[in-house]
């Protein structure tokens, strides 16, 4: 029977890869199969991928491009999968989706089903679900994490078990279908909890969405003592991404309660580490949070330049979730009267913000716009 699934679950994969769907590494996971590898590529990818965990990104670029020749040199098609997956992945996590998912995803995962390496089938599968997360499609995330699911449980992969786990959670707490988000988290805590070969790394994914969640569930001490644990393990690992992302959703919580100096801490923290490791995607929604802050604190001005500076990088990267930032400051803008001298300008936020809300709604089904619009 599991013989069966996995020939349909590649069967669907080679289709998504007909429709034209693309493909993403796991970012947090980085693994390498037991394979005979050639030494010198073997050491190319090891470089790379401390270069990269280091953010040193333009290092990381190198060994990989190395790697790359050779492996294609040598036609060594599962090191070609490693480099095209390595490369892509510098440029995901910089904001070039799109060179990321044309020229070295989309590659990798055609290679990946030409070789028939099922490791890297679930990987992939699980990260276009995180594309499609960050873009706001989380009807496209879910297609992907299910399977990807599937294929983990059936070979036993614990590591990929607890991660689509925690992706699945985590795109309930954004639909707002939280039992389901609960359901799906507390069950990766518990087996990230209970195997020893899954990483500490994963008991901090599922820490920190579960915060989020209870966050969005307006439990804020809850959420807290979550998001805490988060943060602990993020510093434990030394991952600056994780402890950017975590510090980012405690100030959010510290405003909520009315704690506004920690909140402003916090998330000035949080902004200063995304920046200096280049991650485009958190530096807007720390600019985000900053904005609602300075907001609700009534300091027009420096909400305006956060709101403003966060929809210039959303809009770069492409994501639909702009329309928060874009109506934050339309809003904004009209409370300071610019509407009388500026109309077109406010105008043309409300509008921005309009059309990203109907990316969003498009990649929702029926039930889950109903749900959504709640």
């Amino acid at each position: 029977m599991k013989s069966v699934k996995k020939v349909l679950l590649i069967s669907i994969g080679v289709l998504f890869l007909v429709l034209g769907v693309v493909v993403v590494f796991d970012l947090g996971n980085v693994q390498e199969a037991n394979i005979n590898e050639s030494p010198l590529l073997k050491r190319f990818l090891q470089q790379g991928n401390q270069a990269y965990n280091a953010f040193d990104y333009a290092t990381a670029l190198k060994k990989a491009e190395q790697g790359l020749n050779l492996a294609r040199q040598t036609n060594d098609d599962r090191f070609i999968v490693r480099f095209l997956g390595s490369l892509g992945m510098v440029y995901e996590k910089q904001g070039e989706y799109q060179k990321a998912l044309h020229d070295y995803f989309q590659p990798a995962l055609a290679m990946a089903y030409k070789i028939n390496d099922l490791h890297e089938i679930t990987a992939q599968l699980g990260n276009i679900g995180v594309v499609y997360h960050q873009l706001g499609q989380y009807q496209h995330a879910l297609d992907h994490f299910q399977p990807a699911l599937e294929l983990a449980r059936d070979s036993g992969n614990k590591h990929k078990v607890v991660t689509s786990l925690n992706h699945i959670g985590d795109v309930y707490v954004n639909l707002e279908q939280y039992r389901q988000a609960e359901d799906y988290l507390w069950t990766a805590l518990n087996l990230a909890r209970k195997e020893q070969e899954v990483s500490i790394y994963h008991q901090g994914n599922s820490l920190g969405n579960l915060g989020s969640m209870y966050n969005r569930l307006e439990q804020q001490r809850r959420a807290l003592y979550y998001l805490q644990q988060a943060l602990e393990v993020a510093q434990r690992t030394e991952n600056k991404y994780l402890k950017s992302q975590y510090l980012g959703i405690i100030g959010r919580v510290s405003g909520e309660l009315e704690q506004h100096q920690q909140a402003e801490d916090d998330l000035q923290q949080a902004l200063a580490i995304a920046r200096a490791i280049g991650a485009k995607h958190l530096i807007a929604i720390h600019l985000n949070q900053l904005g609602q802050l300075y907001k609700k604190l009534g300091d027009s001005q420096k909400a305006q330049t956060a709101f403003q500076e966060s929809v210039l990088i959303q809009d770069t990267l492409g994501v639909s979730t702009a329309w928060k930032s874009q109506r934050e400051l339309a809003v904004l803008k009209t409370g300071l009267n610019i509407h009388l001298s500026q109309p077109d300008t406010v105008i043309s936020y409300y509008e921005h913000a309009l059309d990203n809300l109907e990316k969003l709604r498009s990649g929702l089904t029926e039930k889950q716009q109903k749900l959504y619009a709640r």
